[in-house]
C-alpha cells in the first residue's frame, strides 16, 4: 500500500483516503505540482484523520492498537477521529472541511507557494463559507450545538 509522507502510517489504496487529490478536488489541479505537493504533505495527517473519520467505524479503527503505533498516538488519534465523527457530517460537509484543510496553512507554508497566496486565500475563504453555511443549516444556527 501507500506509505503517508513521514513514512509511519501505511495506507492502502483500497482505503481511498487521502488519495488522488486531485480528482477529489478541481481547484487543486489549478495550482504547481510544487504547490500541489507541499499543501498535501503540509496537512496530510490532517486528511488522513478527516477521511478515516468518514470512510470507517471506530470498531474498524480499534485495530491500529494492536499495530507499531505508540499507545499515545493511537489514543490520540482515535480521540481525534470520535470528536469528528460526533459532528454527524453529511458528505457533503466531509468535502467542505477536507477542502478547508487542504487551502489552510501557516504563513510559512503559505511562503513558499510559486502560486500567489492571494489564489489560496481565497479559495480557502469559498471552502469556509461553504463549511459554515452547511453547519448552520445542520444547527438551525445554533452554534451550542456542538459543545
Amino acid at each position: 500500500g501507500l506509505v503517508c509522507p513521514n513514512g509511519r502510517w501505511p495506507i492502502s489504496k483500497s482505503i481511498g483516503v487521502c488519495n488522488n487529490l486531485s480528482v477529489m478536488l478541481p481547484e487543486f489541479m489549478i495550482l504547481p505540482a510544487r504547490d500541489q505537493e507541499l499543501l498535501y504533505t503540509s496537512c496530510w495527517l490532517k486528511l488522513f484523520t478527516l477521511g478515516c473519520a468518514e470512510s470507517f467505524t471506530l470498531e474498524d479503527l480499534e485495530g491500529l492498537r494492536a499495530g507499531k503505533v505508540s499507545p499515545l498516538e493511537t489514543a490520540t488519534f482515535l480521540s481525534s477521529v470520535t470528536s469528528i465523527k460526533a459532528l454527524q457530517l453529511t458528505r457533503m460537509e466531509y468535502c467542505h472541511a477536507r477542502n478547508l484543510i487542504l487551502f489552510r496553512h501557516t504563513q510559512k507554508v503559505m511562503e513558499r507557494l510559486e502560486i500567489s497566496t492571494l489564489v489560496v486565500d481565497r479559495i480557502r475563504d469559498c471552502f469556509h463559507i461553504a463549511l459554515a453555511q452547511a453547519m448552520m443549516i445542520k444547527t438551525g444556527g445554533n452554534s451550542l450545538q456542538f459543545r
